[in-house]
């Protein structure tokens, strides 16, 4: 198991200090069957919540933070930088926005930057382009091409991914 597995220690939302343990704990998949039960959420993100939100044990604390600093103007965001509280991955994605390639919707880059930075490499590129014929026919991935991103990167790299929920025991 990669070090970075499975462990809350690693987790940079609880390693931040910026919240206390009481918030962290209410941070559940609860709030995710909360935002199905609303009538003003669009089907559309009900979907992505249900095929990716919820089987990847995503955290709403850090969707919603990193989601928020990803919609903010880069050149309002020098606020944002000194907060540990947003995903490493997604400030240095931020920080390369032009270099992130074609495809990916702003809120999976909120929610998994780690699978999107390591699919910015030249090399990983051609192996999701040998493993991926996407179904969709916009300009952003399908979700099970999405998926299948997220499988692959988890595949090679053995890692967790970094919008994880974590729980405290």
């Amino acid at each position: 198991m990669n070090q970075n597995q499975e462990d809350p220690k690693n987790c940079y939302l609880i390693s931040s200090n910026t919240f206390t343990k009481e918030e962290i704990h209410q941070d559940t998949l609860d709030t995710w069957n909360k935002y199905l039960n609303n009538d003003d959420m669009s089907d559309n993100f009900k979907t992505i919540i249900k095929e990716l939100f919820i089987p990847y044990k995503i955290s709403p604390l850090k969707f919603n933070l990193n989601h928020e600093y990803n919609k903010t103007p880069s050149y309002l965001q020098s606020s944002f930088d000194q907060y540990l509280y947003i995903a490493p991955s997604l400030k240095r994605l931020k920080q390369m926005e032009s270099d992130i390639p074609l495809g990916f919707p702003k809120w999976f880059i909120s929610t998994f930057p780690d699978v999107v930075f390591w699919a910015m490499s030249e090399k990983n590129q051609i192996i999701l382009a040998n493993n991926i014929e996407d179904d969709n026919e916009g300009i952003q991935l399908s979700i099970n091409s999405l998926k299948k991103v997220i499988e692959i990167y988890q595949s090679i790299t053995k890692s967790t991914i970094e919008c994880k929920l974590y729980s405290l025991i």
